[in-house]
């Protein structure tokens, strides 16, 4: 978006809806600007995921980085070792996969709940 495109307004919000957006745009670690732009535009979208949902997903993205890693490092052990770890990479992919479908499936139902609701 270039500035030609940018229009400004003025805002008036409660403190406590003011302090929700700052806490959100902290956790997304957005400016509270893109924090509000992006979830009118999702509004749009019909996709709102609360920030504790948010959380929860970054946390199980963490996670599993976290076991793809340990699992990379440990594919310096010997040929049999790596041939095991391979396995449970495959496991791991599948189960990810699996994941990506569930998360999918998730916002599905969410986008037909915000539908549902604006009805």
């Amino acid at each position: 978006m270039t500035e030609d495109d940018e229009i400004r307004i003025t805002l008036r919000l409660p403190e406590s809806v003011r302090d929700q957006l700052k806490a959100a745009s902290d956790q997304s670690g957005r400016s509270m600007n893109a924090e509000i732009v992006a979830r009118i535009a999702d509004s749009f979208r019909g996709i709102i995921v609360t920030p504790d949902e948010l959380h929860t997903i970054r946390a199980k993205q963490v996670e599993t980085e976290d076991y793809v890693k340990k699992l990379t490092e440990a594919l310096g052990a010997s040929a049999a070792r790596e041939r095991e770890l391979n396995e449970r990479m495959l496991v791991l992919v599948s189960a990810m996969e699996k994941s990506n479908e569930s998360y999918q499936r998730i916002m599905d139902l969410i986008e037909k709940q915000n539908v549902g609701q604006k009805a």
